[in-house]
């Protein structure tokens, strides 16, 4: 991560001097210099010493010295163009800096290199992003108080050379740090979309959220909730209905002030990082399992985690039951995002702090609305069947989407550690099983205050051994996959994300089909079956010649973060498509659902 910026080959330092007006010509001009220096490459050399050269001095107009005039020429052409400051725009996102230059950057990739030391990431990568007959830049900022002057001075390089600066590689510029709109520096992440836009996507967002396949078991459970509350007590659904929302609105507000507080940091994350974590994967997965077992009657609880699906055995603290399945419910929603929520959410993570805290709440909002709504018509009671003896096989039968949440989350968990690490995160299970079993069969009224305590402190040790063997899995690393292309189930070859490769396609004049996913991300699979298992959409791709090229963020990875946010996205799924028409105009198709339809529409020109 130590990055230092220097000279290779020949350096020509130019420098003005001025010959006294005393001296005549004929006669030399001693220059004398200290000059310290070093020197590295694997290990760094330092020296110093001192020179003096002997100049001859001309007559006026006699020209330049002919043994050394090339060499000042070429120093000449190598220095910077200076251009405007309308030629470069410079904003913040976060914790990056963005630069939009109405420059044609040609072949290659241009790289920034600040005139204040210190401000910039050296070691992070700079993700360039085409557009139109220009570029945007993003900049990964390692002191960005340094810019509270309000301006930024540097050098675009270029090593294949600006074609509009006759080949030049180094544009020199200086440009005042924008701050318009709402969104920091006009937020760099998705510029032009206003606070009160993204309210309201973020608002429509999480209604459509409701939708999205990750939160169908949820569904299921509060369905299940809505019946056996709708005949109790005047009010009764109606409390819980806002005690839901409540906690989906305050687990939205949690996990914006987590990620304010990581951006704050200099963390660059986004919607759904907490499932990039084997971890987390592992506690849902847990969670999830334990959860199914009590649907499934292995054991019951009356308060404590398994309130946290609203599976409770009736009685107890039911305000903290609805708390907790909406905290849940927000739990499982991360790994999707539905339409409308990408460009709202890739705007409010470089917003100000209450901005994103507003957009994030309407996103709660959206999404609890309609539990809400539900929970206020009196007319809902008169609608849903009766309490009865099928609710207990309903509720049986709601073990099994459990399950296969935790199937799901399994194989989420093998890519991330591989199948040394599913194998132990199924052992953990097993062991927090073989707990719920004893917990359930002999931790019961009928028994004795012996055989309880016994049973507890049985439980206890399985469940530690379960939570221990499942905590070793979390720390193995994925199978290396050599970095090269790979093939998925539909004969699909993907070539692993850069993006130098992305600009490197494109300039070769290549359709290149973009795919930013996640294993965690249940939206992303949904919408690879439906068009990559459309045999219209194969033949296509193999006519066009098509470059598929995956980003894959199942684990947490800074370029693609920083790729995503250059596309106004802070979440997957997100498909984009280069085509030779439009090379510098990337096609961001609907998050979801994609369909055969849209990607052939946007491969023949008509996208969206």
């Amino acid at each position: 991560p130590l990055i230092s910026l220097g000279y290779e080959g020949t350096v020509l330092l130019m420098q003005k001097v001025t010959v006294p007006a005393t001296m005549a010509p004929g006669s030399e001009l001693v220059l004398k210099g200290k000059v310290t220096w070093l020197v590295c490459e694997d290990i760094c050399l330092p020296g110093r010493g001192e020179i003096e050269v002997r100049v001859p001095v001309r007559a006026e107009g006699g020209g330049p010295d002919p043994t050394v005039a090339a060499a000042f020429a070429a120093t000449r052409e190598s220095w910077p163009v200076e251009v405007g400051v309308e030629a470069v725009r410079a904003s913040l996102g976060g914790n990056t800096l963005v630069l939009e230059a109405e420059v044609d950057p040609g072949e290659g990739s241009p790289v920034f290199y600040p005139l204040a030391e210190g401000l910039i990431q050296l070691a992070e990568p700079q993700v360039v992003v085409r557009e139109g007959k220009g570029f945007r830049l993003l900049v990964p900022l390692d002191r960005a108080e340094m810019l509270g002057d309000g301006k930024v001075q540097g050098v675009l390089v270029n090593e294949n050379g600006f074609p509009g600066f006759g080949g030049r590689k180094a544009i020199g510029f200086e440009a005042g740090i924008h701050r318009d709109g709402g969104a920091a520096g006009g937020s760099g992440a998705s510029p032009g979309l206003a606070v009160g836009l993204a309210v309201v996507f973020a608002l429509l967002g999480g209604v459509m959220l409701n939708l999205m396949p990750c939160v169908f078991p949820i569904l299921s459970l509060k369905v299940m909730g809505f019946v056996e509350h709708a005949r109790e007590e005047p009010g009764m659904l109606c409390r819980q209905g806002l005690l839901f929302g409540l906690g989906v609105v305050g687990s939205f507000w949690i996990l914006a002030g987590l990620l304010l507080v990581l951006r704050a940091g200099g963390e660059q994350l986004g919607w759904g990082f907490q499932l990039q974590s084997p971890g987390f994967v592992a506690f849902l997965a847990a969670l999830f399992f334990l959860i199914g077992l009590c649907l499934a009657g292995v054991f019951e609880v009356g308060t404590g985690l398994m309130r946290w699906g609203g599976v409770g055995s009736g009685g107890g603290n039911r305000a903290m039951e609805a708390l907790l399945s909406g905290a849940l419910a927000t739990v499982v929603a991360t790994p999707c995002t539905a339409p409308l929520m990408g460009p709202a959410l890739g705007a409010a993570l470089a917003m100000p702090e209450w901005q994103a805290v507003l957009v994030f709440t309407a996103l709660g909002v959206g999404m609890a609305g309609p539990y809400v709504l539900l929970s206020f018509q009196p007319k809902l009671s008169g609608l849903l069947p009766r309490p009865g003896p099928w609710m207990e096989s309903f509720k049986q039968f709601m073990a099994f989407p459990m399950f296969g949440t935790v199937i799901w989350l399994g194989w989420v968990f093998a890519l991330q550690t591989g199948v040394d690490g599913l194998i132990d995160l199924l052992v953990g299970l097993l062991l927090l099983g073989v707990a719920g079993w004893v917990w359930g069969r002999w931790n019961t009224p009928v028994r004795s205050s012996a055989t309880r305590r016994v049973a507890l402190a049985i439980a206890l040790v399985f469940a530690g051994l379960g939570v221990w063997w499942s905590h070793q899995a979390t720390g193995r690393e994925p199978p290396s996959a050599g970095g090269g292309p790979e093939t998925d189930a539909w004969g699909m070859t993907w070539i692993p994300f850069s993006q130098e490769t992305v600009d490197r396609l494109v300039a070769e004049g290549r359709t290149v089909y973009l795919d930013f996913t996640a294993a965690w991300c249940v939206t992303c699979q949904a919408n690879k079956r439906v068009v990559f298992g459309s045999e219209d959409v194969r033949r296509r791709f193999r006519e066009l010649n098509v470059a598929t090229v995956r980003a894959d963020w199942t684990r947490y990875d800074p370029v693609i973060t920083e790729a995503l946010k250059a596309y106004g996205r802070a979440g997957v799924p997100l498909n984009v498509i280069y085509t030779p028409e439009r090379p510098g105009q990337p096609i961001l198709l609907t998050e979801f659902p994609l369909t055969p339809t849209e990607v052939l529409s946007a491969l023949g020109g008509g996208g969206k």
